[in-house]
Parts: structure tokens; C-alpha cells; sequence
């Protein structure tokens, strides 16, 4: 990160605003171009909720299936279901939280992938 920052700032300071702005958008153009502004502070179970609820699709369901470790530095693996598109995904962290949103985030990739192919 350092170095790349150090990069766009030799840009700027021989070419100015624009050069950089153009080096920077040769590097991450197409990852702008796939945020979409709804979803930008949204975590990723709360997006597949909606994403879901649009759709009139059940919300998912999120099991605990495998916790190991001491008390204080225990690891949670959890599972997450959307019945209706036949999705499993599963997700691991130090709270159920964090594997619920690792979850969360590895099936809104695949719902998405879904329903852009019932799209086409």
C-alpha cells in the first residue's frame, strides 16, 4: 500500500491531478464500475437479506456447525442455507458473528451469480 501510494504521488507531483487520477482509474476502473452506491455500507448478511426479501425468498438460515478452542479463543464455523436456491455456503471466525458474515458474504456471491444466470 505504501509503495503504491508513493507511486501515485510521483505521478501527481510530475503530471498533476490529472495524470494521477488517470493512473488510478487504469488500476481500479472496473471494480468502480461494479460498486453498486445501495449497497456500499451495508454488511454482507444484512445485503442478503434484501437481496432475498426482493425477490420474495426466504431469509436464509444460519447454523452453528462446529465450534473448537478454549473459551477465550474459540473458533466458530457456521452454515448458512437458502433452501430455495439450494445454497450451502459456509464461513469461519472467532464469533459467531464474524463466521455468520463470512457466510453471508460467500452466498451473496453465489445468489447473485444465480440470478444473473436466470436473467440471460
Amino acid at each position: 500500500a505504501d509503495a503504491l501510494e508513493a507511486i501515485i504521488g510521483a505521478i501527481y507531483l510530475e503530471g498533476g491531478f490529472v495524470a494521477a487520477e488517470a493512473f488510478v482509474l487504469s488500476l481500479y476502473r472496473n471494480k468502480l464500475n461494479t460498486i453498486d452506491p445501495k449497497t456500499i455500507d451495508k454488511d454482507p448478511k444484512s445485503l442478503l437479506q434484501e437481496l432475498l426479501q426482493s425477490r420474495k425468498i426466504a431469509t436464509p438460515e444460519y447454523t452453528v456447525t462446529h465450534t473448537e478452542g478454549e473459551a477465550h479463543a474459540q473458533l466458530f464455523a457456521v452454515e448458512c442455507v437458502i433452501a430455495k436456491l439450494k445454497i450451502r455456503t459456509t464461513g469461519e471466525g472467532t464469533s459467531r458473528g464474524v463466521a455468520v458474515q463470512q457466510a453471508a458474504s460467500a452466498a451473496v456471491q453465489l445468489v447473485q451469480t444465480q440470478l444473473k444466470s436466470i436473467k440471460k
